[in-house]
């Protein structure tokens, strides 16, 4: 007999829940890339799977056939044994496709609970616009990916104001009144109202005129002062360094003394303040993994946002991560700010990525400007911001920062103190 439509779209259904199992099997990063709950599997087994899954995910633990055996114990059965399994990581060709076979797996839940909502509102007795009304509160109730994403442009309208009357009630009581992530810069904060949540700050500069320092700087502003999560992937200097680099700025212990150990008395008490300072804050996590993709840091934040309380998420920098899949060195970039910029926006974050510029502008003294982006069309195309950290040569104790895209405000072109002993920044209006 042959088989019905029905029969058909079911059986592609399963494959699809085998294929999205399967690639998080052969790459546990590729769940970054999908947002699905347990319950949208059709299939009893995958949905215990999937939740064992995302169990073990949320503890930091690898995902393979083996830790999925454990964290399933007695039900491994009910999920057709660890044969199956097996299986699902075998043939399942490539992670590569996880999106799209995620997406079918999405809509068809959608479907299901369509199909029981309006099942449930028919029993009620309620007919025409009321029978449909009552539908669409069970199906909002059910939550999930069946809701819409999306508000009327009244209903978006009247949370900006609201938003807006919190903010000027913030600046009343002297609590600031920026819509992005502070800086700890004023003049900058100012200019671009913090780091925005939701996009992508661009911030570049030549090698050695402190790109890194100032992202650190307003890491270390960030996580202190301000007690806000920030997840720091430092993809060229060990974990190490940069933390030897806050300790030098928080003591006020010049960073070549820390390095030689050429320390007194007040130095050691100063460092130990510092080092108490640091180990004491919960919302600084910085990984020094070398070469990660964008599916990767998203896995990573995700995994610490809950106990991080993360707002801030910094890349140093964007042309070091290891991004699959890519055509060529270009590619690989446009996939890989593309990565972080649906990090931003899906986790709502503000992401601040740092950038090396075109060699072109290493070998000349001008302040740079766009173009010096290295591949600077999907940069800069990203960003909503792009800022760069400018050294003019006969100032040695400040550092331009240049505002050269602003979507949301002016252009600028500011100045701030530089320690070089110390190799950090300070803001120049709390001098």
């Amino acid at each position: 007999m042959a088989k019905s439509d029905t029969d058909r779209d079911l059986g592609y259904l399963l494959h699809c829940e085998q294929a999205v199992i399967g690639a998080v099997l052969l790459r546990p990063d590729a769940l970054a890339e999908v947002d699905l709950e347990a319950s949208e599997f059709a299939h009893p087994g995958h949905q215990l799977v999937w939740a064992a899954i995302r169990r073990l995910t949320a503890r930091g633990t690898h995902v393979d056939a083996l830790t999925l055996e454990g964290e399933l114990g007695a039900d491994i059965e009910r999920c057709g044994g660890l044969p199956y399994l097996a299986e699902l990581a075998t043939g399942t060709p490539t992670a590569d496709g996880i999106a799209s076979y995620a997406r079918v797996v999405a809509e068809a839940a959608l479907t299901r609970r369509v199909i029981d909502a309006l099942a449930r509102a028919s029993q009620s007795g309620k007919i025409g616009d009321d029978l449909l009304q009552y539908a669409s509160g069970l199906l909002g109730a059910a939550g999930g990916t069946a809701t819409s994403g999306g508000k009327a442009a009244g209903d978006w309208a009247r949370e900006a104001l609201l938003s807006l009357g919190r903010r000027q009630e913030a600046q009343a009581r002297g609590e600031g009144g920026l819509t992005g992530v502070p800086t700890g810069f004023a003049e900058l904060d100012a200019i671009l109202g913090g780091l925005q949540r939701g996009v992508v700050t661009i911030l570049a500069g030549r090698p050695s005129h402190g790109k890194s320092a100032l992202a650190r700087c307003i890491a270390d502003y960030v996580s202190g002062p301000c007690g806000l999560g920030v997840h720091y992937f430092s993809h060229e200097d060990s974990g190490e360094a940069l933390t030897l680099r806050s300790l030098s700025s928080l003591s006020g212990v010049e960073l070549h003394r820390i390095r030689s150990l050429d320390l007194g008395r007040l130095d050691t008490q100063a460092l130990t303040g510092a080092a108490e300072n640091l180990a004491s804050r919960r919302t600084w996590w910085i990984d020094d993994t070398a070469g990660m993709s964008s599916a990767q840091i998203a896995s990573a934040v995700r995994r610490r946002a809950r106990d991080l309380g993360t707002q801030l998420v910094v890349v140093d920098y964007v042309q070091l991560m290891s991004e699959r899949g890519g055509k060529d060195r270009r590619d690989s970039l446009e996939r890989a700010i593309e990565g972080l910029v649906a990090l931003a926006r899906r986790d709502h974050l503000a992401v601040l990525a740092l950038s090396q510029l075109s060699r072109e502008n290493e070998r000349d003294k001008r302040p740079p400007a766009l173009h010096d982006l290295r591949e600077s069309g999907a940069l800069e195309q990203a960003a909503d911001a792009v800022l760069f950290v400018h050294r003019v040569e006969d100032r040695q104790d400040v550092r331009q920062v240049l505002v050269r895209k602003n979507k949301h405000g002016p252009l600028a072109e500011l100045w701030v103190d530089w320690d070089p002993p110390r190799a950090t920044f300070r803001d120049r209006r709390a001098a």
